[in-house]
């Protein structure tokens, strides 16, 4: 998923504070440099995240 270029940078940890699938939440996942900046994320069908 594309995010905001400005608001984070390369290499920074955003950590799941709520998912519908509750095995996901205080994961964390990695800001990656590509089309600006991007997260690689598991959604379930249907399914519903928010990352800090």
């Amino acid at each position: 998923m594309t995010i905001d270029d400005g608001l984070h940078q390369a290499g920074q940890t955003l950590t799941c504070l709520y998912s519908t699938d509750s095995g996901q939440i205080s994961q964390e996942v990695i800001v990656e440099p590509r089309n600006g900046k991007a997260v690689v994320l598991t959604l379930p069908a249907g399914g519903f995240v928010i990352y800090q």
